[in-house]
């Protein structure tokens, strides 16, 4: 019987040490990429001002996004779920460091509970980061290019048309392709609305496309070197601009939430094993000591 009880306390050690081994391992890689996350959700943040643009989020609003929710908006939200995802991944991270430092029963248990928690939202962060992907491979060129026919000038009120003015200057380019003299996308401008209300036939660009424009004067602006002759105009593509913008982080974020929602699975479970441990040395401790 004591063989036993030898044998049983000696498994119970080896079943908590490998344990401990095993949580400080995983919040050592949840604490990274929670660090990660968080550096990716900062990112997508910043880049947010290009396309936060009350008319650019009405033409993302056309793409449905799941039920009653629209991808615009959801874009605009995406980066504060993915940093509220990160903060929980460290929460879990260092809860656990101290946890098994401290061997704390409740602590344990109480990791246990956040990296559910964590797990949870993890979850919902990866759906939402997968199906905008999803929806940017399948809807987003075609919204874009169908926004970009209605375009009808620098002096129209239609939304599309004030969206368009302002995605030529925040991403530094003209036109669905780039607009070229002497090759096929010489009139980049002739399947837009604006092509049959221009004033001059001449002009083969608005003004909002050329280099001398600013936010204040585009709109009154002439310049022939850029509006005819394509000497001064921003010679770069928008729809390029705007789909390396959209796809830079979004893959990166996918994995790192993916990762994360793993570890944090293993992280439910594990902290029981230790305090399970923990539990029958202490029992067996004290009836030792009782019966001594």
């Amino acid at each position: 019987m004591t063989l036993y009880k030898q044998k049983a306390r000696s498994d119970f050690r080896y079943m908590g040490r490998c344990g401990k081994f095993l949580t400080v391992v995983f919040c050592i890689f949840l604490l990274l990429l929670g660090l990660g996350q968080a550096a990716l959700g900062v990112l997508l943040q910043l880049d947010l001002s290009k396309v936060s643009d009350t008319d650019f989020v009405t033409i993302l609003s056309r793409i449905n996004f799941s039920g009653e929710m629209v991808f615009g908006v959801t874009y605009l939200i995406l980066p504060k779920v993915v940093l509220a995802g990160a903060g929980l991944a460290l929460i879990v991270a260092v809860l656990g460091f101290v946890a098994i430092c401290l061997e704390k029963q409740r602590l344990l248990v109480l990791l246990a509970y956040f990296a559910l928690l964590s797990l949870c939202f993890q979850i919902i962060c990866y759906s939402m980061v997968n199906v905008t992907r999803n929806k940017i491979d399948s809807d987003l060129q075609i919204t874009i290019k169908t926004s970009f026919s209605e375009y009808e000038g620098v002096d129209s009120n239609v939304s599309a048309s004030r969206a368009w003015d302002k995605i030529f200057f925040e991403f530094e380019c003209c036109g669905y392709d780039t607009v070229i003299s002497n090759t096929d996308n010489y009139h980049e401008f002739n399947d837009t609305a604006w092509w049959a209300r221009r004033t001059n036939s001449l002009k083969h660009v608005p003004t909002s496309c050329c280099k001398s424009a600013t936010l204040s004067n585009y709109n009154t602006l002439q310049d022939t070197n850029c509006e005819v002759q394509l000497l001064t105009h921003r010679n770069k593509g928008c729809w390029s601009e705007i789909d390396t913008l959209f796809r830079k982080y979004i893959t990166h974020v996918l994995k790192v939430s993916l990762a994360a929602l793993i570890l944090e699975a293993f992280l439910v479970v594990v902290p029981f094993v230790v305090c399970a441990s923990v539990r029958h040395i202490k029992t067996v401790r004290l009836f030792e000591e009782e019966y001594q």
